[in-house]
């Protein structure tokens, strides 16, 4: 259990990482094409594959309802890595959003 647990965990972050890559790649402003193409696009979509497959391993064990509220912190991730690594301007709704997301996980965990 302890390993699927591991492997949800994993792929919330992996999944944060591959939009934040997403983005970074959409950024190329070369044509559409240049940006599908783009070493970021493709490593973002590579990174959706392996969370794909550490999901499907999670819900080996893990109750699907547990696992669809636990995804729900990819929001929350993102949106760390989006203002940490791409300098995106947060604003206060987003953060009230946020803390929304972690207090229903929290609920939803008791």
């Amino acid at each position: 259990m302890t390993s699927h647990v591991a492997a949800l965990g994993v792929g919330i972050v992996l999944t944060a990482v591959s939009q934040v890559l997403l983005r970074s790649g959409a950024r190329n402003k070369s044509s559409l094409i240049g940006s599908f193409l783009n070493p970021h696009t493709l490593l973002g979509y590579g990174l959706f594959l392996a969370v794909t497959v550490l999901n499907v391993y999670a819900m080996q064990t893990i109750l699907l309802k547990t696992v669809t509220a636990w995804v729900s912190m990819t929001y929350v991730a993102t949106m760390i890595l989006s203002r940490w690594l791409l300098k995106e301007e947060l604003n206060r709704f987003m953060l009230m959003g946020a803390a929304l997301i972690v207090a229903g996980i929290v609920v939803f965990s008791l």
